[in-house]
């Protein structure tokens, strides 16, 4: 249901320019994160996503791009262990911001582990999704491990995300 809630915002064109998905660690935010960027930016290409089955064909150019690292329109940090995201890296991004992209799509930066940011860079990242562009997208994924300054949380809007029940005997049975 998620995925399809988001899909369809980005269809109305109503897709939040900073996303903040919050939920225990390794129940999936970052593969729905994957899985959206590339139905979002693999449409019109060769090999689209498809939606009915939930499948990145491997086949795609921007798959392979994402996975590469090579995507002018994908950027991920990861921050566990405070081990990349750090105030110039936020620099940079907000340099690349000021060249558009040579395809027209819009761009998305992923920030996992946004919990574990030192106040320094947690500032620096809520000076630069105050003044997101049109064609920037925020998404901030939340393990709840730690606290989050509270006015990240107040810029994103926030889905929870969760197991029920069913969900955990069929993953762990």
């Amino acid at each position: 249901n998620v995925f399809d809630n988001l899909k369809n915002l980005y269809i109305k064109k109503s897709f939040p320019k900073v996303l903040m998905l919050t939920g225990e660690k390794g129940i999936g935010k970052f593969t729905l994160c994957f899985h959206l960027i590339n139905y979002f930016l693999s449409d019109g290409t060769e090999y689209t996503y498809n939606v009915e089955k939930r499948s990145i064909n491997k086949k795609n150019t921007v798959f392979n791009q994402l996975v590469s690292g090579t995507s002018p329109n994908y950027t991920y940090i990861s921050n566990e262990n405070n081990s990349k995201a750090n105030i110039e890296l936020i620099r940079e991004i907000k340099k690349s911001f000021i060249n558009s992209t040579l395809n027209d799509k819009p761009r998305f930066i992923l920030f996992d582990d946004v919990e574990h940011l030192n106040l320094n860079t947690a500032n620096s990242l809520l000076k630069l999704i105050e003044e997101p562009s049109d064609t920037n997208y925020f998404i901030l994924i939340n393990n709840k491990r730690n606290f989050l300054i509270e006015t990240i949380k107040s810029r994103a809007i926030e889905t929870k995300i969760f197991l029920t029940i069913n969900d955990k005997k069929s993953i762990f049975n």
